[in-house]
């Protein structure tokens, strides 16, 4: 039988979160977003009401982790998947060979609740394993863009228009000063300031707060530009 440790509390959370991050080395998540890195730091400045995580385990090892939170949401109670709003896909993580019986589990679970309106679980795969749950929404679907070949070679293949208006701004940007591109490894609190700033000062242009200062998320940006998401 897989066992079942429910964690309330944040204290706990912060306790459990190497065991996590270890998890999660085994899986190796499709996404960063999937990370106990990622969520971990997401509910430190965005969490709020109750953690309801719930922690999976087989011979005293994890082998699934669904890390979701209760609290008050337009007048309900509601369960949402902790990290939800600012990412892309967010599937908990299950070993393959445990989800079946873990997505009966988080069923028997949630049935046996009776301080819940509503379960509101956002940015899922289409594989998602939550699927067993019950019927999914179509919302949104996350962009990618496949470069299987050399940059220089995907950009000629791009429309006449879009590569008019590269040149366009290139242009105007060189007007104000030498433009160049490079790929910082550490993205330093100096270079998210940087972001943060750019990014406020454009959507103030147009007369609209961006979603960095409408999500109050600078903080969170420096926070989570400190780690390395890659391998958790």
């Amino acid at each position: 039988m897989i066992a079942l440790e429910l964690i309330t509390e944040t204290d706990r959370l912060c306790e459990f979160e190497p065991e996590w991050s270890a998890f999660t080395n085994t899986i190796s998540p499709e996404t960063p977003f999937q990370t106990s890195t990622w969520l971990m730091t997401w509910w430190k400045y965005f969490g709020s009401g109750e953690p309801r995580v719930m922690v999976f385990r087989y011979g005293g090892r994890v082998v699934g982790v669904m890390p979701l939170f209760l609290h008050v949401w337009n007048g309900r109670r509601q369960l949402t998947l902790i990290g939800s709003g600012i990412t892309d896909y967010l599937d908990p993580l299950f070993t393959p060979e445990w989800s079946s019986q873990i997505a009966v589990q988080i069923r028997r679970e949630l049935q046996a609740w009776d301080d819940w309106d509503i379960c509101d679980w956002q940015d899922l795969s289409v594989n998602t394993p939550l699927q067993a749950l019950g019927a999914l929404a179509s919302d949104t679907p996350c962009s990618f863009v496949p470069i299987d070949r050399p940059f220089s070679v995907y950009l000629e293949s791009r429309p006449k228009d879009l590569k008019r208006n590269l040149r366009r701004y290139k242009e105007k940007a060189e007007a104000i000063a030498p433009v160049t591109f490079d790929v910082a490894r550490d993205a330093g609190d100096g270079l998210l300031s940087s972001l943060a700033k750019l990014h406020r000062a454009r959507w103030e242009k147009a007369g609209e707060r961006g979603m960095i200062e409408a999500n109050r998320s600078d903080q969170f940006l420096y926070a989570i530009g400190r780690y390395s998401l890659v391998g958790g």
